[in-house]
């Protein structure tokens, strides 16, 4: 029994679609849902020292459709219970779990980026390359964190 199974996250989840629920009918519309993933990354990437990108329109419009199970156009509770336990996660299907994107920026803003950073001035260092001594890694690390994240996009 994980998490998603237990009845905090059933309570954690209503108040969620409460607070959505900006009409009060007992079912939100697909706008109402995305502005509700929107506020949930917002709020983390406030919380935590790494930044993720929320979902795009069109992707949030389609993980709408997909739970949408009578097809009415609008998420009632249960439906809505079932895509919040998506973006918790399962083993089945972790890697694209809310839990796993903040995992993978915070490594690599937190381990990665400055591992590689070090490693480099360390090299440049070795090699007597001008200015290496100077160089600091934190900065380093930013801009090597802020490559990866153009190239990341560049690739979507």
């Amino acid at each position: 029994m994980g998490i998603k199974d237990t009845p905090m996250f059933r309570k954690w989840a209503r108040k969620a679609f409460d607070e959505i629920d900006m009409d009060k009918t007992g079912r939100v519309d697909y706008k109402e849902v995305c502005i509700g993933i929107l506020k949930i990354y917002d709020s983390l990437n406030a919380k935590f020292p790494a930044h993720v990108i929320a979902p795009k329109r069109v992707e949030m419009l389609d993980m709408c459709r997909k739970y949408d199970k009578d097809g009415n156009g609008t998420i009632e509770f249960e439906e809505f219970l079932e895509m919040s336990k998506v973006l918790v996660g399962s083993r089945k299907n972790f890697t694209e779990s809310l839990v796993w994107k903040y995992f993978s920026v915070l490594t690599l803003k937190v381990v990665i980026c400055p591992l590689a950073a070090a490693y480099l001035i360390k090299y440049l260092r070795s090699i007597e390359a001008p200015m290496a001594e100077r160089l600091p890694v934190a900065p380093l690390a930013s801009i090597l964190e802020m490559g990866i994240k153009f190239m990341a996009a560049k690739t979507d």
